[in-house]
């Protein structure tokens, strides 16, 4: 055997090589998934306890990085092929001396791993938005998009998830459906950056101040 060794020492060394080198790409691989998989963001939106417009509408992190929850963003589709955009972020319903913290104006604000946050029924959602449940125009609706826009703590980029949602009215009332089994996660980056956009346009409608052009001198 050992004069068989002695023979075949450099296919044994190249057999050994190529072993090793298995080992470190699967050690490697199995490194860059767990890191990757820390890194990634899980934005959940989801309805709670509630009946018709009344359900609630949670968010959660599952991701493993605590979150900066930005914006919400809901578009209201109609049968006729309109869909009105809207910020419902703040929680404007709420009256200041009904607040014991100014924090609790708004749906912003940190969001732990495994964090959950009601951010209003429907009803409400659709009252940020200036639509209340006996505005005749209801009846058109035949869902709710809730967007949801967040800064991820671990590269500070912003993702999000969209969730679409049935709105149906019939005798015995609104009924809430989810679309999707799942929320849509935006984490590729033109949709991350197309979600920018959409945040930069809700600025400038607000009447987001310009940056004033300085002279150069000569």
């Amino acid at each position: 055997m050992w004069d068989w060794f002695s023979q075949h020492i450099p296919a044994v060394q190249a057999i050994s090589g190529l072993a090793m080198l298995s080992v470190w790409i699967v050690y490697l691989q199995t490194f860059l998934f767990g890191h990757r998989r820390q890194q990634r963001s899980e934005v959940v939106v989801d309805t709670g306890p509630g009946i018709g417009l009344d359900r609630r509408c949670f968010v959660a992190n599952l991701g493993l990085q605590p979150i900066y929850l930005q914006d919400v963003v809901v578009q209201l589709n109609h049968d006729d092929g309109s869909a009105p955009r809207h910020v419902v972020t703040d929680r404007t319903e709420l009256r200041s001396d009904q607040l014991t913290r100014p924090g609790e104006a708004t749906n912003r604000g940190p969001l732990e791993s495994g964090g959950l946050i009601d951010i209003g029924s429907f009803s409400t959602l659709l009252a940020r938005a200036n639509r209340q449940p006996d505005d005749p125009d209801l009846e058109r609706l035949t869902s709710v998009e809730v967007t949801v826009a967040a800064i991820n703590a671990a590269s500070s980029a912003v993702i999000g998830g969209r969730r679409c949602f049935a709105i149906r009215k019939d005798p015995e009332g609104w009924s809430v459906v989810p679309e999707s089994v799942t929320t849509d996660q935006i984490r590729w980056p033109w949709r991350r950056r197309r979600l920018m956009r959409e945040l930069e346009r809700e600025l400038d409608r607000k009447g987001r101040p310009k940056p004033s052009r300085q002279r150069r001198g000569h």
